[in-house]
């Protein structure tokens, strides 16, 4: 059971949702979530781990500027379907 409060507490997430797991292996996380950097927000989606004291550290991934976001995603979707 993977523990939502802790990954969103360790990325400083205002919003996250786990989408899955990389190569449906079951290992890293794929997470969607937004917070802030520098000031700035982000939406984010990409892998996660945890580090040797079991903090949720971000991996590889996407961040974009919120008000893109949105047109991204439906993009991706479109994408998606073509497979």
């Amino acid at each position: 059971m993977v523990d939502v409060t802790s990954i969103s507490r360790d990325l400083n997430a205002k919003q996250l949702t786990v989408v899955g797991s990389k190569n449906g292996s079951g290992s890293d996380l794929v997470v969607a979530y937004t917070n802030e950097f520098n000031g700035k927000p982000y939406f984010h989606i990409r892998t996660v781990w945890q580090d040797d004291h079991g903090k949720w550290c971000p991996g590889e991934g996407l961040s974009v500027d919120p008000a893109n976001a949105k047109s991204i995603l439906t993009a991706l979707g479109q994408a998606a379907v073509a497979f």
